[in-house]
């Protein structure tokens, strides 16, 4: 094939990046290899664009030698249709046949979960959905087995939901050994329950990638026929994979027959559990993409100390100039919540604020924890309230239009069993049931959190289930089919349906709190004029703000106790797990930022280190 030329990429750049801009050598180069290689690119190296630049100066050479392919895969959906919302009417070939581009659940599910589940059990799986095949178990599980899992509490979610079949033998998903010995009938029967919900067809996402192992142990011929098909094969944000992935991966595309390229930040892996060992080793030296376009001379260097894995050239070089300090704020239990305030008062100082600005304020703990540091601790409001298309339901009969709406036009199990838990969320907010930890309103995280710590767990998911099938089956639901969901909730939650609940279900009037005037959005936090979102590290990961506040919370001991000395300008060696956990998470959150980076501190943990930290680059500011 032939080589990707300078002349090429000019001409297709105006496609992909602002008038008068153009990719530098550093990029160049990674768009012109087409060679197996890793790629280490640093926060904002624009490497998502330089891919998709790769991959539309391959499109104008498809088709390929034998009509072989091109694969892109990503950890997210939100990465794979940020590829196909950049490419599309850019390409005519790359989203078609033999190419495919889509998440590593999606390709191993059709590429080798699905063709062998659908060859041993001689039918199509019905759903790869982790929590449809929860519910599922729940509903199969034999009356006597759960009593007898019911002893052990603590081990009974990790039995049922964490375990799949390999060569017709219970294993964890994590490889641990199975808690029962093969021999005991507990065994067997959890063996039997697992066969009986593999051949209905309701599969965990971690089973598809043990359909994909035995696959290919006992057809290793499916290598060669995949390596046939593809020919480029490129992982974007390869360090959010895990260890089965990366596995998997080696095994099918660590091969000479194929150009294999692996692109990510190794520092940037908060996805995963921090080991001693990396989960994604270079292969020999990698090309490394050290210029951001994100990060101001005043933030790069600040980041690049927080790079955990420094055996590799980690250095970030900014050609943003600015004369923006990065502030440590230092405040005390008395003026934690003027935190939020203090930083609106930075970004008004430095003249930020402008219609295409993005304020965001980021902790690594959000939920309220007694005696801990969290986000609640600045923010109390704040809920992980999951995104749904309606906010509030107004009745009963209005949740059974949405679900058969649902039912007609996806199979998709999530969609349904939201809207249902959407409507216990309304009622207990009708009744006033709140969350004891936080005194707000139940979420719809924290409202599973407490019906998995309550008996009636399985029944609830059990009535949810079947609710779900009966949707799917396409038979008429009505009010009273929900009449045993809120039985059990009563009881889960001890309290009895007053009269609004009642309103409720018989569709009299709708919910108080949707009817509420003006309601201000979740988790914004506005003062003069300006809005600040307020989330955790992982919700912003790829993003990029104008300016972001990262405040310390409370894992074990506090941020700043764990990496005090990387913000004084030093290095940890041979950091410890908590230590290398801390470094990962603020490594993320610190290289969001284009302009104002703010660090949120109890004095407690930095008095006596001033100096050190303000000759580090910081400048400090107390809160009063």
């Amino acid at each position: 094939m032939l080589p990707i030329s300078d002349q090429e990429i000019d001409k297709i750049t105006p496609l992909l990046l602002p008038p008068n801009c153009s990719f530098d050598e550093e990029r160049k180069s990674f768009i012109k290899n087409l060679d197996t290689i890793d790629c280490q690119a640093v926060p904002g190296s624009g490497k998502t664009t330089a891919l998709l630049a790769k991959l539309l100066l391959l499109e104008k050479r498809l088709p390929l030698e034998q009509n072989r392919g091109v694969l892109v895969l990503s950890h997210t959906n939100t990465a794979i249709k940020l590829l196909h919302s950049k490419l599309d009417n850019k390409c005519n070939f790359i989203f078609k046949c033999p190419n495919f581009i889509g998440t590593i659940q999606s390709f191993v599910d059709q590429f080798l979960a699905i063709p062998f589940y659908t060859q041993t059990y001689q039918h199509r799986p019905l759903y790869i959905d982790s929590e449809f095949a929860k519910n599922a178990i729940v509903c199969l599980c034999p009356p006597y087995l759960n009593k007898i899992l019911d002893r052990k509490p603590m081990k009974k979610d990790e039995i049922l939901f964490q375990t799949g079949l390999l060569h017709g033998k219970l294993t964890h998903y994590d490889k641990d050994p199975f808690y029962y010995k093969e021999t005991t009938s507990t065994y067997q029967s959890i063996l039997n329950l697992k066969n009986n919900q593999y051949k209905k067809g309701f599969l965990f996402y971690d089973d598809a990638y043990l359909l994909a192992q035995e696959y290919i142990e006992k057809y290793p011929k499916i290598l060669d026929i995949i390596r046939l098909r593809f020919k480029y094969i490129f992982v974007d944000e390869m360090q959010d994979m895990n260890q089965t992935q990366v596995e998997l991966l080696e095994k099918l595309f660590n091969h000479p027959t194929v150009v294999y390229q692996r692109i990510g930040d190794i520092n940037q892996s908060i996805f995963n559990k921090v080991q001693s060992n990396k989960i994604w080793e270079f292969r020999g030296a990698p090309l490394i993409l050290h210029k951001t376009l994100r990060l101001s001379v005043r933030i790069a260097p600040i980041v690049e100390r927080f790079s955990l894995y420094q055996d590799i050239d980690h250095s970030i070089v900014s050609i943003r100039q600015s004369n923006i300090p990065p502030y440590l704020f230092i405040y005390t239990s008395s003026t934690i919540k003027k935190v939020l305030s203090h930083f609106v008062q930075k970004i008004k100082q430095h003249n930020l604020q402008n219609k295409k600005a993005i304020f965001k304020a980021i902790a690594w703990v959000a939920e309220k924890k007694e005696n801990c540091l969290t986000l609640s601790d600045y923010y109390p409001t704040f809920s992980k309230e999951i995104k749904t298309e309606h906010n509030h339901i107004d009745s009963i009969s209005e949740a059974i239009e949405l679900i058969r709406q649902k039912s007609e036009n996806t199979n998709d199990f999530n969609s349904i069993f939201k809207i249902i838990t959407q409507v216990c969320l309304e009622i207990l907010r009708l009744e006033n049931i709140t969350n004891s930890q936080t005194n707000t309103y139940y979420s719809y995280l924290s409202f599973w959190k407490a019906v998995k710590e309550n008996p009636e767990n399985f029944l609830l998911r059990k009535q949810i289930y079947s609710l779900c099938q009966k949707a799917f089956a396409k038979s008429l639901i009505t009010i009273s089919d929900f009449d045993k969901i809120l039985s059990t909730l009563e009881k889960i939650f001890n309290f009895e349906f007053s009269g609004s609940t009642l309103n409720f279900r018989n569709n009299t009037i709708g919910s108080i709190l949707s009817k509420e005037p003006n309601l201000p959005p979740k988790n914004i936090f506005s003062l003069d004029g300006i809005n600040i979102e307020i989330g955790t590290i992982h919700s912003v990961k790829g993003e990029t703000h104008t300016a972001t506040l990262v405040m310390e919370t409370k894992y074990y001991t506090t941020e700043s106790q764990k990496i005090l000395n990387i913000v004084k300008g030093q290095e940890i060696k041979q950091p410890k797990t908590r230590e290398a956990e801390a470094m990962k998470m603020l490594y993320v959150a610190m290289s969001r930022p284009t302009d104002l980076l703010c660090f949120a501190c109890n004095e407690e943990y930095i008095r006596g280190h001033e100096k050190e930290i303000e000759k580090a680059g910081w400048k400090i500011e107390k809160i009063s």
